[in-house]
């Protein structure tokens, strides 16, 4: 229903009725039926409510309400309304009637107004602070006003104390004015917006608020008051409150009520308080409320997520939650949960601006909270020249070996964290790697200059110790954070192994992490910079090698630029990450020369981009935003050496074709199509690292791993790949793997062995977020544009499954998309929501079960017992009286007030459509046919009474001549 001419300020629904009355800014009442959602006739003008000694506006209408008197203790059966407006003027009006039964004036504005349950008193809250009762007998002045804060300190609002009730009996000379009305005392109050009044079964009065505090220097929280009797409760809210609702045991408020709770909708929160226990503790919110409490900044998905980490993860997370919490249930018990969940566990990781990482059980239809990671308490800022307005802890990648439960993280400030998971607490330090800074970023001639050769690629770089190669640096480093010193404490969950500091170029320029990845199996860690390349090695906790990207590339190779086109996309510097598999590195392989394109940019140092690959070998793949790719390939020392001896590293490395963009997402396919995954370490292992059982841990690294249709992960403890299990073959097409490359630009499938380019796919529109999924366990080409379109393509032909406009065309919800497997994807629809959504057929079969029901039915309470004699004579009820009032009849509708909406939705075809619109176009004309009617019935009765006239008339005429036709002469 919308409304044409005023905008609604306020509704109310009585319990168990049909009518809704609707206030309006102007000060006028509507009536509405909620059956047929049609305004009634029903109206109650402003004008005719107010006194007319009254001649200012009274302003809007701030509450509605019907006087909770029953049938049994009304002195006539009236039903009266309760129209309190703005300026402090309450109106009780007489519905059946249509007049005003009386008047009252507060002395401030008005805010909100509750009801005693005998109908005979009600409770007003005003903006001054303060609370006023008044009568329905007495209309002149209030019954007593009360200041609840009043006798209270304002420098401590917490805690209990007697409440400051003002009554006019016990006024002070200067409190009272020469008209005997109650004025405030001096010191001024925040306004009350609202308060609810109870009579407990018990006979104690029980008064909730929100608001009323003193005004002080300092800021106060917000507050919710609670009053019974004479002991006042002050309860600190974290956001500002919106509304709350009182809890009570029974919907009927012409009776007692008991509130046991009350439920407060805060700005970023919805708490529940137990009133019942002592100290009011809240009661824990089954329901995840506080997903945008801090902005989030990053997010990861892991669609296939192994069930014992999400039980690890809920087992942490419930013991490092809040003291202080009510031993009783959630009190709020509407709406009913769906029959079934995701076939698959789901996880889902959010990093945020104050550097807190939230980890949630996204199986259901709902966010689940299962544990919390807080990266904030491990520093402490120590340079006071860096900018203030930065934020250093804001989370800006995660990475997450799910077998292993490793977990890594970079932050706006340039630092990279690495956490193990442990169910026990213990104490401990974390190691701290600085990194040196790198060179000088490369000037535009300089980068001309680089040249890739292919066949000089096997250069041999080797790990330089700490003390040799990193303990000294030409330029100084800088960074403005620093780990806190001596032993931390630390609780169950994740633990932050290792620290690595990045050194800003400059004091107000951070060394941006461009992307990060990890793998358990080989023991490394790897991120790209700005300016250059990392590896750490987690298990001797040293860095393993520091490159700057021109290093990568040999002196003798040339460098041409390309024209700068969509420009917009690479100064975003978007990030993706994923972790598919690998080859080992083919010496006989014969690579063609092939040549770097780079588009057009500013002065500096080529980005390291989008993704990282460990391949068995050990190798690592690196992609630029230029779109070349790299291979490095890392040397392991023999595993009863691995803690002893350092990692060598060997630069190989091609480039792909032209024109095709920074590299979104590297995967690699066996012979048969199937997706490689990387060996990994498992978590049980990890307690176990010591001697021998660590050797042959480590002996597992270089052992490929086999590809599964559910969960490949679980399944590569073997050791063993489809490929390796299969019987030896002199056929070269077994040991033939492929490499799936997904650019801004195009798709391409490369052959390994002869690195021809199989299949290859160009767009239209670039990619924003692009990457190799499984479905029904074959390998599809998922990925979304930046016109919004969603678009899925086969494995290795490329062909084309789908292509739909679904995604909004908002970079910044385009830039989250997050792929899983079985077709499962989600992205954040705005700052503060997460959508999911699936392109299978599967998953919109049992989306029906996994969707809950928001209406729960329940048995109606018996109602207040009535008096025995309107039981026993029959007295009519108030649902029908509303219907006579309320019910158009012959009652004349408002007309360009308002008029029915009706929604249109994707369920709707046209038929239903055009159904609605010829059933009102036939209730118009029945209308308007029974308007017609009445006018004529009424012309009709008019003539009759006319005639009926006319007809007296003349037998009057008639007999008023015969009598004088009968007299003589001497007679008249």
């Amino acid at each position: 229903m919308k409304y044409f001419r005023c905008r609604l300020i306020t509704m109310h629904l009585p319990f168990q009725s049909k009518w809704l009355y609707l206030g309006t800014e102007k000060g006028n009442v509507h009536v509405a039926s909620i059956e047929t959602f049609t305004l009634s006739g029903y109206v109650i003008n402003w004008n005719k409510a107010i006194d007319l000694s009254q001649k200012v506006h009274p302003g809007v209408i701030v509450h509605l309400s019907e006087c909770p008197a029953d049938d049994n203790k009304r002195t006539s059966f009236t039903f009266q309304l309760l129209i309190g407006y703005e300026c402090g003027t309450l109106v009780l009006w007489d519905l059946k009637e249509r007049v005003t039964d009386s008047r009252y004036q507060c002395m401030n504005k008005l805010r909100s107004v509750s009801w005693h349950y005998g109908g005979r008193q009600f409770m007003c809250s005003l903006v001054n602070g303060s609370l006023m009762t008044w009568s329905l007998r007495k209309t002149q002045e209030p019954v007593e006003v009360v200041f609840p804060l009043s006798n209270m300190e304002s420098s401590s609002l917490n805690g209990q104390s007697n409440a400051g009730i003002v009554s006019k009996a016990g006024l002070s000379p200067s409190e009272e004015t020469t008209s005997g009305k109650i004025c405030s005392p001096a010191q001024c109050y925040r306004p009350i917006d609202r308060a609810d009044w109870f009579s407990q079964k018990n006979g104690e009065q029980f008064i909730v608020f929100s608001g009323g505090t003193p005004f002080v220097e300092s800021e106060r929280p917000p507050c919710i008051t609670v009053l019974r009797g004479k002991c006042l409760s002050v309860l600190e809210m974290e956001h500002p409150i919106v509304d709350f609702v009182s809890l009570v045991d029974s919907p009927y408020v012409n009776e007692e009520q008991d509130c046991s709770a009350i439920a407060v909708l805060l700005q970023n929160d919805l708490v529940a308080i137990d009133l019942k226990s002592e100290g009011c503790p809240c009661f824990e919110n089954p329901y995840s409320m506080d997903i945008h409490d801090s902005p989030v900044t990053c997010c990861a998905y892991l669609s296939d997520c192994p069930i014992d980490l999400i039980r690890a993860l809920y087992a942490v997370g419930s013991k490092q939650k809040r003291r202080g919490y009510t031993a009783k249930k959630w009190p709020l018990t509407g709406g009913v949960w769906g029959s079934s969940t995701s076939s698959d566990p789901e996880l889902m990781i959010t990093g945020h601006v104050d550097g807190s990482v939230k980890f949630w059980d996204f199986s259901s239809v709902n966010l689940q909270i299962l544990y919390r990671l807080r990266t904030a308490k491990l520093f402490e800022i120590v340079d006071c020249h860096a900018r203030s307005e930065f934020n250093f802890f804001s989370i800006t990648h995660i990475a997450l070996c799910p077998a292993s439960r490793y977990l890594a993280i970079s932050s706006m400030a340039g630092h990279v964290i690495l956490f193990k998971f442990s169910r026990q607490e213990d104490t401990g330090d974390v190691t701290v790697i600085d990194v040196p800074v790198f060179g000088n970023p490369l000037s535009a001639s300089q980068i001309d200059l680089l040249h890739f050769d292919v066949s000089s690629s096997s250069q041999n770089v080797s790990a330089p110790s700490e003390a040799e190669s990193f303990g000294e640096s030409k330029v100084p480093s800088f960074h403005p954070l620093k780990v806190k010193e001596g032993p931390m404490k630390r609780s169950g969950g994740y633990i932050a192994e290792i620290i690595c500091f990045n050194s800003w170029p400059s004091v107000n320029l951070p060394e941006a992490v461009t992307t990060i990845v990890l793998n358990s199996a080989y023991g490394l860690l790897a991120y790209g910079t700005d300016q250059g390349l990392v590896v750490i090695d987690i298990l001797r906790k040293c860095i393993v090698l520091v490159m700057e990207t021109s290093s990568l590339y040999s002196s003798d190779d040339v460098l041409i630029r390309s024209p700068k086109t969509n420009i917009s996309f690479y100064e975003k510097n978007v990030m993706a990450f994923d972790l598919p598999e690998n080859r080992q590195a083919s010496e006989k392989s014969e690579v063609a020369p092939l040549v770097i394109k780079s588009l057009g940019r500013p002065k500096c140092n080529q980005q390291l981009s989008h993704i990282l690959k460990f391949i068995n070998g050990p190798m690592l793949w690196v992609g630029t935003t230029y779109g070349s790719i790299l291979a490095l390939s890392i040397i392991l020392p023999e595993p009863e050496q691995r803690l002893c001896l350092p990692v060598t590293v060997n630069t190989t490395g091609f480039c792909l074709p032209k024109n095709c963009g920074f590299i979104l997402s590297m995967s690699f396919l066996d012979y048969q199509c199937n997706l490689l995954l990387p060996p990994v370490k498992f978590f049980k292992e990890l307690g176990h690292e010591c001697g021998a059982a660590k050797n042959r841990v480590l002996r597992r690294a270089n052992t490929l791993v086999g590809s599964s249709e559910k969960e490949p992960i679980q399944k590569s403890d073997t050791g063993e790949s489809a490929s390796v299990a299969r019987p030896a073959t002199k056929d070269s097409t077994v040991n033939e793997q492929y490499l799936v490359v997904c650019s801004e630009r195009a798709t391409r499938v490369i052959s390994l062995s002869t690195m021809a380019t199989l299949f290859n796919l160009k767009y239209d529109f670039p990619f924003v977020q692009a990457c190799v999924v499984t479905f029904n366990a074959k390998p599809l080409v998922v990925g979304c544009f930046g016109s919004g379109r969603l678009t899925a393509y086969s494995v290795p032909s490329l062909r084309v499954l789908l292509d739909i406009p679904y995604l909004p065309q908002n970079l910044h919800s385009l830039e989250t998309v997050r792929f899983g497997h079985q077709g499962a994807a989600v992205y954040m629809c705005s700052p503060t929501e997460l959508l999911k959504f699936a392109f299978s057929s599967h998953f919109a079969m049992e989306s029906k079960d996994i969707l809950g029901s928001i209406y729960l039915p329940c048995v109606t309470p018996q109602p207040p017992k009535q008096n025995f004699f309107k039981e026993l004579f029959n007295i009519s009820s108030r649902t029908l009286d509303r219907e006579e009032l309320f019910g158009n009849g012959n009652r004349k509708l408002p007309k360009n007030v308002a008029a029915r909406q009706i929604q249109s939705s994707h369920g709707l075809d046209a038929t239903t459509r055009t159904n609605v619109a010829a059933t009102n176009e036939v209730q118009r004309a029945r209308m308007a046919l029974s308007e017609r009617g009445e006018k004529l019935s009424e012309v009709e009765d008019k003539t009759a009474i006319l005639a009926e006239s006319a007809k007296a008339y003349a037998d009057h005429i008639q007999e008023i001549m015969s009598k004088q036709k009968n007299k003589k002469w001497y007679q008249l």
